[in-house]
């Protein structure tokens, strides 16, 4: 059980010393001990600094390359819809894609301080068991971390750390809040699997969106790019749009993306056209049946009033109007003046 003076992660000194060898890991280290914060708060200024330094790298090591993620996610959705308002970037991504990079959005927004270590190294380590969402993806960081280690050499990248999720699990089992939830430590690691299926599906989704916004211009003749062209058409489905969103000319195979106001404006004043134009011929066809069919004045005013709506119909009928007030002007508006 940790304390406030002690880490609450436990690692044993052979994995501590297979970090120290791993060449990567210690470039990593050098960065951080001259750009990060190394001093340590007034809570925990008695404390031996050492542990607390290092489990801070070994956390940065994890959460940096899903932070990175992130942002290239980003960067990319920005490039291919024309747009940096944050709440409009989830709309480049569909299904599990989707949903991954908003619960990264959501959650970095939240803790940009803890995912770039940022403040004292003692408190970084001590918010990992704060709370469910820090655990979850720093499980997530461990499955994403394991499995970039099988797919690149040794001396390419970080070592395996295996064993920070049996320091993380013994953490969370002896913490004294979460030791009251049996079966914790599981509950995270089952929703870890499944954030971390959701970061799969957006990792192979920003491929084919940078096959569109990089490569627009490859011939057929580059079967990387075709490949990942034919996978972007064939998830960008026809979809139906819902309300709200402007849909021109032909069903687009692309993400409905939400219009802008002056978009709406101008499909306003289309339809706005539309039934003036409409109205138009209704009164030309009017005048024609009138002069060749309706002899009287008074029968004329009243099938104008027909075609003028029900107000002018009530006045004629009512007799307070006369055959030359159904022709009242329009109130003027911003969209048809």
């Amino acid at each position: 059980m940790s304390t406030a003076d002690q880490s609450p992660f436990s690692i044993r000194p052979e994995d501590v010393q297979r970090l120290e060898s791993s060449q990567p890991f210690n470039v990593l280290r050098s960065y951080l001990a001259v750009n990060a914060t190394n001093e340590m708060c007034p809570e925990h200024a008695c404390c031996s600094p050492e542990p607390w330094l290092l489990h801070r790298d070994i956390l940065h090591a994890l959460i940096m390359p899903v932070v990175q993620l992130f942002h290239r996610a980003s960067r990319l959705a920005e490039a291919a819809l024309c747009s940096s308002k944050a709440e409009d970037l989830e709309m480049a991504f569909t299904g599990d894609a989707r949903s991954g990079f908003l619960w990264l959005q959501c959650f970095l927004a939240d803790e940009e301080d803890w995912c770039q270590s940022i403040g004292c190294p003692a408190c970084i380590v001590t918010s990992t068991l704060s709370t469910e969402q820090h655990l979850r993806i720093t499980f997530t960081a461990l499955n994403l971390a394991e499995e970039s280690s099988y797919a690149s050499g040794p001396s390419q990248s970080l070592p395996s750390l295996p064993f920070f999720a049996d320091a993380l699990r013994y953490a969370i089992d002896t913490d004294p809040f979460w030791e009251s939830y049996p079966g914790a430590s599981s509950t995270f690691e089952a929703s870890a699997q499944k954030l971390t299926a959701h970061i799969h599906a957006l990792m192979d989704q920003c491929g084919e969106i940078e096959a569109l916004v990089s490569d627009y211009d490859a011939t057929p003749t580059d079967s990387q790019t075709s490949s990942q062209l034919v996978k972007f058409q064939q998830r960008a489905q026809p979809v139906r749009a819902p309300s709200g969103f402007l849909r021109i000319g032909a069903e687009s195979k692309c993400p409905a993306v939400k219009p802008s106001r002056m978009a709406r404006r101008q499909q306003r004043m289309r339809q706005e056209e539309q039934m003036l134009l409409q109205q138009l011929v209704a009164q030309c066809w009017g005048q024609v049946a009138l002069a060749g069919a309706v002899p009287g004045a008074r029968d004329r005013a009243h099938v104008k009033a027909l075609m003028r709506g029900a107000d002018s119909v009530t006045s004629f009928l009512l007799g307070t109007g006369s055959s030359t007030s159904f022709g009242e002007k329009r109130r003027r508006s911003l969209t048809c003046p």
